[in-house]
């Protein structure tokens, strides 16, 4: 195989002449790496034209490192587990093809893939705060965790809202990360954020529903957040955060939540529905009667949007 030794070899000469490491490798040209090279090309043929997740999974095993890790009695089982998360981190990967490095989707993918590896977090013994991704956390445990950003848009990503495969491995990842914490958990949600160039109101993440009521101490900001008249500001009653998934919460008083949901039987929760404008999206709840009746749908492209009934003209795919 190729081992230490002959890596170092290939970093020097690759600096030396100002090479890739590839093109040292075919100036170096041992029967090692003439296997490897074989091997890349190999896989470079067939992973053509198929999806990012899809590449990646042939890489994982044709090049043999999950049968490799598999025979390790010591460590193997958790390299197999970081393939596999390798594997669903793929096909959870969103690409912006305008992104500013001007990337291809893989080259963006193992850049993030890169960004995100745990290797330079600090020591259980040093004093400071570690920043790390759901998937770089698997495996490891701290006294205290904070998870940020746990918003219907961000965690689920907009991608996955409509999509169930990708939707429940997301609920799995934020298992994940609140099985970090062995003392204390902390979570947070924004009531303002901007983001993609315009300020959104998000609602709480619907992963925190998840939650056994009883193990949730809300602590709430005193409100500095203007909400401008055409969106609908979030409350503690309708906070997501605060009910668990089937719960039931009686009315207080006759009079209607703003935010309570009504079953009309013209749309239905999950129904997927197309408007003219704002093209395709999902049906997460409708709200009022008559005149009034309105649905909020989350739209693949411009996030969720209240349409009035009486006005909006949506139709069911």
């Amino acid at each position: 195989g190729i081992g230490t030794k002959m890596q170092d070899d290939l970093r020097h000469i690759a600096r030396e002449r100002g090479l890739s490491l590839w093109a040292a490798g075919e100036l170096l040209n041992t029967r090692a790496i003439q296997g490897f090279s074989a091997l890349i090309n190999a896989l470079s043929e067939q992973a053509e034209g198929l999806e990012l997740c899809e590449k990646v999974q042939l890489v994982v095993e044709k090049s043999g490192l999950m049968e490799f890790h598999k025979k390790d009695k010591d460590k193997g089982e958790e390299k197999v587990e970081n393939l596999e998360e390798l594997v669903n981190a793929a096909k959870l990967f969103y690409f912006d093809k305008n992104n500013e490095e001007n990337m291809n989707e893989l080259d963006s993918f193992l850049t993030h893939a890169v960004l995100e590896s745990a290797e330079q977090q600090g020591d259980d013994a040093d004093d400071c705060v570690q920043l790390m991704t759901l998937h770089t956390a698997k495996g490891l445990e701290f006294k205290q965790v904070f998870l940020v950003g746990m918003e219907e848009g961000l965690f689920p990503a907009q991608q996955s809202v409509d999509d169930t495969v990708r939707l429940e491995e997301e609920r799995r990842l934020c298992y994940v990360g609140i099985t970090r914490a062995r003392q204390q958990l902390t979570i947070t949600h924004a009531e303002s954020r901007w983001l993609y160039g315009r300020t959104t109101y998000p609602n709480p993440s619907r992963f925190l529903r998840d939650i056994p009521v009883d193990l949730i101490s809300n602590v709430r900001m005193q409100a500095t957040v203007s909400y401008p008249i055409t969106s609908a500001k979030p409350t503690p009653s309708s906070s997501e955060f605060s009910k668990p998934r089937n719960a039931y919460s009686p009315p207080s008083s006759p009079k209607p939540a703003t935010r309570t949901s009504v079953v009309t039987g013209r749309y239905k929760t999950g129904q997927k529905v197309s408007h003219v404008k704002f093209g395709a999206g999902v049906v997460m709840r409708c709200e009022g009667e008559g005149d009034k009746e309105s649905v909020v749908v989350n739209f693949k492209q411009v996030g969720e949007k209240k349409l009035m009934l009486a006005l909006a003209k949506l139709d069911v795919l």
